[in-house]
């Protein structure tokens, strides 16, 4: 992950030195987790024994699910079997992608929990992702 952008209708924000992420794609499987912010996180004031503000700052700070996916013209969709968000499991994102060189463009534009129910974030702001491959 080399940098996030993040775009509303009235500002856009770029980090363009996003905390560690790794995305790995395989035949037919993907794995994603990644952390959107700038600020890395911080240890916990004592250690493996987070408060409930910690935690939950700690939870907010990361993206991670992993499960399959397939590929079709520009669009890569996602079915995560395990996900930090409980309903997310056996949901569905979908993405447009291009691939130039060594870079993988991801976008987001729509997301379902398992049941069915849309992303209420969809529509609202775009977080286009830019990967450049390590191996």
């Amino acid at each position: 992950m080399v940098k996030v952008r993040l775009a509303t209708p009235r500002e856009e924000y770029v980090n363009a030195n996003p905390q560690p992420g790794l995305f790995v794609f395989t035949r037919g499987h993907y794995s994603m987790v990644w952390m959107p912010w700038e600020d890395p996180l911080n240890d916990f004031a004592e250690t493996w024994k987070p408060t409930d503000e910690e935690k939950l700052h700690s939870w907010n700070s990361i993206v991670v699910n992993t499960g399959t996916y397939s590929i079709s013209d520009s669009t890569l969709t996602t079915w995560p079997m395990v996900a930090k968000t409980p309903e997310f499991i056996g949901g569905e994102s979908v993405y447009t992608y291009r691939v130039e060189g060594d870079t993988l463009w991801l976008e987001m534009f729509d997301t379902y929990s398992h049941d069915g129910i849309q992303d209420p974030g969809i529509g609202r702001f775009t977080m286009p992702l830019k990967l450049v491959r390590v191996e």
